[in-house]
């Protein structure tokens, strides 16, 4: 199963970014506490990304606000299967 990393805001927690990440096997979390602005989550996203995804053989895949993609390298927003 690939990986999925989600970074999202709950609505009465003002700006604070939280993460959810499903991975292999249904590891993972919910809920968890991401940054307090975008360049914050942007880091914590990469090193999920490389975490869960990286090792993943089935690929990973980041869905999160715009302004956190921006600071995500491009190759980490989407890892392909190695098949």
């Amino acid at each position: 199963m690939q990986t999925t990393v989600t970074i999202h805001r709950i609505c009465n927690q003002g700006e604070k970014l939280f993460a959810t990440v499903q991975g292999r096997f249904g590891g993972g979390y919910q809920g968890a506490f991401a940054g307090a602005d975008a360049e914050s989550a942007g880091i914590f996203a990469t090193r999920q990304m490389m975490r869960y995804g990286a090792h993943n053989p089935d690929g990973a895949v980041l869905v999160a606000p715009t302004n956190v993609l921006a600071i995500v390298p491009e190759h980490l927003r989407k890892i392909e299967p190695r098949r």
